[in-house]
């Protein structure tokens, strides 16, 4: 799926899009080694690059020149993909990149994070300017490890980000009672004691499949509706506020980089 029109129909159906040849072999080569020596320079997993100009100010009186000139690297390369315009189709408007980070994960039995939603819980006071219906990221995430149902894929649960919205609409509305659903068991609850409001803001039919689903999860936790098994070199795209998971990534440390796009604040 090459087309970011086709990627957009799909995300907008599902909250999730596949493209399996997003990079070429000399890329998946030099991004790799860029990855893996900026993280035993810095010994962290994980590491965000600059993407503004207070960013690269902030990383320049550090001294990371190499997060800079990769950081550029990595948003040339964003456009080169035209990820833009499928982050604006999704949105329906402009978008801008909020974000650009990498992770290495090292080889485990244990999920590299288990089912939960994004931008679900903030120690904000006000929970209400946090829940913002409209304000949510579109991930796009890029492997350079081969990745499968048993070596630290993306499972995710189709249309949970519709779900996700009128959820989000409920609280903000204050017709739905706050309370953390950052862990899926504490979302589907959530959904469930105010299935009322819910068909309020999303439709009925996608209620009901999304209740489906989740009981097919229960049964059948390895299900393949979940799982997203990708080769290096290629990516996934998705609502962050659907239901997802990192599964195990058994056979080898998992390396990817991401990319988060957001609606552009109006000035």
């Amino acid at each position: 799926m090459n087309n970011y029109k086709q990627i957009s129909t799909a995300l907008k159906e599902n909250g999730i899009a596949e493209n399996h040849n997003w990079l070429s072999e000399d890329e998946i080569i030099f991004i790799t080694q860029k990855i893996l020596k900026l993280s035993r320079a810095k010994g962290e997993n994980r590491s965000h690059l600059p993407i503004n100009k207070l960013s690269i100010l902030l990383k320049t009186i550090k001294f990371q020149f190499s997060d800079i000139s990769f950081g550029l690297y990595l948003q040339n390369l964003s456009k080169k993909l035209n990820l833009k315009n499928i982050s604006n189709d999704f949105f329906g408007c402009e978008s801008e990149l909020k974000n650009i980070d990498f992770y290495v994960s090292k080889r485990s039995e244990d999920p590299v994070l288990d089912w939960h939603v994004d931008k679900a819980y903030s120690g904000k006071k006000d929970v209400y300017d946090y829940v913002k219906p409209e304000d949510f990221g579109l991930k796009f995430i890029f492997y350079l490890t081969d990745v499968t149902k048993d070596n630290g894929c993306l499972k995710y649960v189709p249309k949970s980000n519709k779900i996700a919205y009128a959820l989000k609409k409920g609280i903000y509305e204050k017709e739905i009672k706050y309370s953390p659903y950052w862990k899926m068991n504490d979302f589907c609850e959530l959904v469930t004691r105010n299935s009322q409001v819910i068909k309020k803001y999303t439709d009925p039919i996608d209620l009901n499949k999304f209740y489906d689903l989740i009981e097919q999860l229960k049964r059948e936790e390895n299900s393949n509706n979940f799982y997203h098994e990708i080769n290096k070199g290629g990516g996934i795209i998705f609502d962050e506020s659907g239901i997802h998971k990192g599964t195990e990534p058994r056979n080898n440390d998992r390396l990817i980089f991401r990319y988060i796009f957001t609606k552009k604040l109006k000035n």
